[in-house]
């Protein structure tokens, strides 16, 4: 098999990532001494957004229940799933994205954004796994600081829009600070920007409050 310099650097590379993360992982008793990832210890971890009690028995109940069927493609499911959930909001099935975990649906819009080379905003710090992918396949960001308290600078955000502006990036409550923006300001900043550009609210710590989502 032919091979070059820059392909094996490549690999190995690669294979010095998996290796630095599986030591990350069995430092921070992620994993087991198999090299398994440790599922049966009582720890609480927010940083993962993990739900510490484990699925509930309803939830268990329908992963066995489906077991026999797994061997098929969810498609007609997953379209039926999309429609209760476009109903729930008075939209149809062709509001809602389905993906194996937040993300890749969060992927998909770095693709998105990276399409023609466009342009995004997004404070610092928040949630950054995404963006690397999107500037990677060649889309430009502009970073806003957070103000002293470490919330959303809303107005700053605002005044880095550009001409070739494609998103808004907004995760309520904001990780890792985990601080919260207020959700009158929050509605009037979606109504009026959302006419011109794609606005992406990111609540995956939505649970943690009795703020309400802005889905609707």
């Amino acid at each position: 098999m032919h091979t070059n310099r820059r392909t094996w650097l490549k690999t190995a590379g690669l294979s010095l990532a998996g290796f630095s993360f599986l030591q990350s992982a069995q430092a921070n008793n992620f994993l087991n001494e198999e090299g398994s990832f440790a599922t049966n210890d009582d720890s609480i971890r927010l940083t993962s957004n993990e739900n510490p009690y484990g699925p509930s028995p309803l939830a268990r109940k329908a992963m066995a229940n489906v077991i026999s069927s797994s061997n098929r493609y969810p498609w007609d499911n997953i379209t039926k799933f999309r429609e209760k959930i476009g109903k729930s909001f008075n939209l149809s099935k062709e509001h809602v994205v389905m993906g194996a975990g937040s993300s890749e649906i969060l992927g998909l819009i770095g693709q998105y954004i990276a399409k023609d080379k466009g342009h995004f905003v997004a404070p610092d710090n928040t949630f950054r796994i995404w963006r690397r992918a999107a500037i990677d396949l060649g889309a430009t960001m502009t970073r806003t600081d957070l103000t002293n308290d470490k919330k959303y600078d809303l107005v700053a955000m605002e005044n880095a829009i550009a001409s070739n502006t494609k998103l808004l990036y907004i995760c309520n409550p904001n990780n890792p600070t985990g601080t919260i923006i207020n959700s009158d300001n929050l509605k009037s900043f979606i109504e009026e920007h959302s006419k011109k550009y794609m606005i992406v609210v990111d609540e995956a710590y939505l649970e943690y409050t009795n703020e309400p989502s802005m889905a609707s």
